[in-house]
């Protein structure tokens, strides 16, 4: 089995900076935190996945903001 964590709309990348501000906005109207993720909290959850929930395995993990809820 695996465990995966699947990334949501994310701040600071090569597509996101080329959209227009209102380009970006709109979307974030889906994301109950209302906001794009910064890396970094992509990253934290990734690295505990891979340091410190060894015993985890055949999991999702959603880092979407609340998107995925429901």
């Amino acid at each position: 089995t695996c465990t995966l964590g699947t990334p949501g709309p994310r701040s600071r990348t090569d597509m996101t900076s080329s959209l227009e501000p209102s380009q970006r906005d709109a979307p974030m109207r889906l994301v109950p935190l209302g906001r794009m993720a910064e890396p970094e909290e992509h990253a934290s959850l990734l690295r505990w996945l891979l340091v410190d929930a060894r015993y985890s395995t055949g999991n999702v993990f959603h880092i979407s903001g609340g998107v995925t809820m429901g």
